[in-house]
């Protein structure tokens, strides 16, 4: 082999090494926490005439079958194939999503009504079972800020929407 080609081959396996490296980093940048730009409120997300947002609103808000997660157990409720899970936060690592039930699941409506629920981080890896999700609605009552919030869940990956929406108990 000449000079030039061995340059030529060296070059080409160094970029293929730098482009490995950016890839690596940003699969550890997309597996953290919640991230900001997969997080937002409820109301600016559904405020847009977006069809996706349109989707959402109609699988949040009207009547849909659904699937709760109660210390009973999973029951669905409605006609057909559940396409919303409803859950407590602290009822969510009692989930099986290798149920069958839930394999239409479209959103998860995560319902926090106290703080106590997520003091420790709560790990979404497991909804990636869900072939079908995707969005995950947190209903806070417990007086939580977003950011907090935020840092309560783990592991919900790039590929979902996570919205939010606080108000205070009564």
């Amino acid at each position: 082999m000449n000079l030039s080609t061995k340059k030529l081959m060296s070059f080409s396996l160094l970029r293929h090494k730098i482009c490995a490296l950016v890839c690596f980093i940003l699969l550890l940048i997309c597996a953290g926490n919640v991230s900001a730009q997969s997080f937002s409120s409820v109301e600016t997300y559904l405020g847009s005439s977006d069809e996706a947002a349109q989707a959402v609103k109609s699988l949040a808000f009207d009547a849909q079958t659904t699937a709760y997660q109660n210390p009973d157990g999973l029951k669905v409720f409605g006609d057909g194939a559940a396409k919303v899970l409803d859950v407590d936060a602290s009822s969510l690592a009692s989930v099986n999503f290798s149920d069958t039930r839930l394999a239409d699941v479209q959103l998860i409506r995560i319902r926090i009504s106290d703080a106590q629920e997520v003091s420790n981080p709560v790990s979404l890896e497991a909804v990636s079972a869900l072939n079908q999700l995707q969005t995950i609605l947190i209903v806070c009552t417990a007086g939580l800020s977003a950011e907090q919030i935020a840092q309560s869940f783990t592991g919900a990956g790039t590929q979902l929407r996570v919205l939010y929406s606080l108000s205070s108990p009564k």
